[in-house]
């Protein structure tokens, strides 16, 4: 990790447990993209969310991100995670998000 504050920035912007950033953060060190290209995916998915009218659990965001990074896990880093989790949500869509009233 490259920058300490992030915890502090995801607590306070999205509301997160300390579980829920000790998993974030696993998962980053899990996969072949680094903090900026988590949190840009991560922008990218809570503002299509938004954008749909719905709205999903932080841990189940985290858990699509991951399931993108792992189904793409992008060794010589030709794509970024931003985009290839645009390219889930046009291809899947969020089966877990909830409509938005």
């Amino acid at each position: 990790m490259t920058d300490p504050n992030y915890r502090d920035c995801l607590r306070e912007g999205y509301g997160c447990s300390d579980r829920e950033v000790e998993r974030f953060t696993a998962y980053i060190d899990d996969s072949a993209y680094d903090l900026e290209d988590w949190m840009l995916a991560l922008s990218h998915l809570q503002d299509w969310l938004k954008s749909q009218s719905l709205k999903l659990s932080f841990e189940d965001t985290i858990d699509y991100i991951h399931c993108a990074a792992k189904a793409c896990p992008n060794q010589n880093k030709l794509d970024t995670l931003q985009s290839i989790t645009n390219e889930f949500l046009n291809t899947y869509g969020c089966d877990r998000a909830i409509k938005i009233q």
